[in-house]
């Protein structure tokens, strides 16, 4: 969700140079959790696609 970072980005910039400099700001809402919920997918793909490569050249393995 390149809205999020859009987002992080603009509340950052005026930050930088005032007192505020080193607040930590939050997003909430429907486009934060979209985001999150990406990223949370994303892994799990990447994490199930290896275990299941893994567990098929197992196999292979183990056939051959």
């Amino acid at each position: 969700m390149s809205s999020k970072k859009n987002l992080q980005t603009a509340f950052g910039m005026p930050l930088d140079g005032s007192d505020l400099q080193g607040v930590q700001a939050a997003l909430t809402g429907t486009t934060a959790t979209n985001a999150d919920l990406q990223n949370i997918s994303q892994d799990d793909f990447v994490r199930t696609a290896v275990i299941m490569l893994v567990g098929i050249i197992i196999v292979l393995i183990w056939l051959v």
